[in-house]
């Protein structure tokens, strides 16, 4: 999961990460009391930063590898819950937002092994 400027911030149709922002931005500036996530919060995301992956890709075309595949990383992930509450953090430090499940959404991209 990518994330940066120009990002999609819309509700239903974003990525994660801006996703999580808007939530929490919202509770922050409407006094909501919870943020709601989609499944359980157990899948776990590794996100990266656009400049970051756009470095990583200048990088590899320059070095000439005979590699036919590169996985462009961070190697660490993390849960949705786990984002939520650092997001929480950061976002709303003042504020005290409870995080609310919604299971009758499944967890869309599930990680893969």
């Amino acid at each position: 999961n990518t994330f940066g400027p120009n990002d999609n911030y819309h509700p239903l149709n974003s990525h994660f990460v801006p996703s999580l922002i808007k939530k929490i931005h919202e509770a922050k500036i409407k006094n909501k009391k919870n943020i709601v996530l989609w499944g359980n919060g157990e899948a776990k995301r590794e996100i990266l930063y656009v400049d970051e992956l756009a470095n990583a890709c200048i990088y590899f075309m320059k070095k000439k590898t005979k590699a036919s595949l590169i996985n462009i990383g961070s190697g660490k992930d993390y849960s949705i819950k786990e984002y939520a509450k650092l997001f929480l953090k950061i976002i709303a430090p003042e504020k005290k937002i409870g995080i609310k499940y919604d299971f009758s959404n499944v967890e869309l991209l599930p990680r893969r092994t």
